[in-house]
């Protein structure tokens, strides 16, 4: 299994050390298509890998899951590059169904459904991410939900923004470039909520903000009236303004 995973690893990232004798006996057994597929990829000549790595999916049934979901994560890299993004998308959605697949291929599922706007598919894609694929969905920039919600917010679409915002503010997503991004995707989300009269899955939402300049912000919020907390004192909790120098000091 070790020459597997490293022609696994081979076929995603072009790279693997030198094989031993027992390796190389191993590597007489492993798809020939495959192995000039990787080799191509490897040099950037996806036109070339591409139609060996369909052939060997039409004909080979056999081929080791670890190998099998590498091969599918190369093929959906390839047919991006060239531009065929229904071909990436295919290879994407067949390769993310392993429980192995990487990090790196939700995201380009993601991506390709942002790419063609299929938000119920990429609701759907972002929804799963946090049912133990967290770390692909924290490493997701946060401007690219920001700008997601623009357009969901253009097309006056607020059931896909509050299905956005669920995940955003749940307990599993913790981005890795802006974890302060969280409050302010709970004050858009309550204010979501109170437009649909749930008005105490609002006041909860509002009750997990912990940054105290948000939280401020959100007090000032006309969607969110009454809803801090009567013992919680924002604007006491934000960091004040230094004042200006006394005269004396100019």
């Amino acid at each position: 299994m070790l020459v597997l995973n490293c022609l696994a690893i081979a076929l995603a990232l072009a790279v693997c050390p030198t094989a031993s004798p027992a390796q190389e006996t191993a590597l007489e057994d492993f798809p020939k298509r495959l192995l000039r597929a990787g080799e191509a990829a490897a040099a950037g000549d996806c036109r070339t890998a591409l139609p060996l790595i369909a052939e060997e999916l039409r004909q080979n049934n056999a081929i080791p899951e670890d190998v099998h979901n590498a091969t599918l994560e190369t093929a959906a890299n390839c047919a991006g590059e060239t531009g065929d993004y229904v071909l990436a998308y295919k290879y994407a959605v067949a390769g993310t169904k392993f429980s192995r697949s990487s990090d790196k291929l939700w995201r380009l599922k993601l991506q390709l459904e942002l790419h063609d706007h299929r938000n119920d598919l990429a609701l759907d894609t972002v929804e799963s991410l946090i049912n133990g694929r967290s770390a692909a969905l924290n490493g997701i920039p946060t401007n690219i939900f920001t700008q997601w919600d623009a357009g969901l917010a253009s097309e006056k679409d607020d059931t896909s923004r509050r299905r956005l915002f669920a995940v955003l503010t749940s307990s599993a997503y913790q981005p890795e470039n802006s974890p302060t991004a969280v409050d302010n995707f709970r004050e858009e989300y309550a204010g979501l909520l109170i437009k649909a009269g749930a008005m105490g899955a609002a006041a909860t939402v509002i009750s997990e903000i912990e940054n105290p300049s948000i939280k401020a912000a959100a007090s000032l919020d006309p969607r969110l009236h009454g809803m801090i907390p009567a013992t919680s004192d924002p604007h006491a909790e934000a960091t004040p303004l230094a004042a200006p120098p006394a005269a004396n000091e100019r």
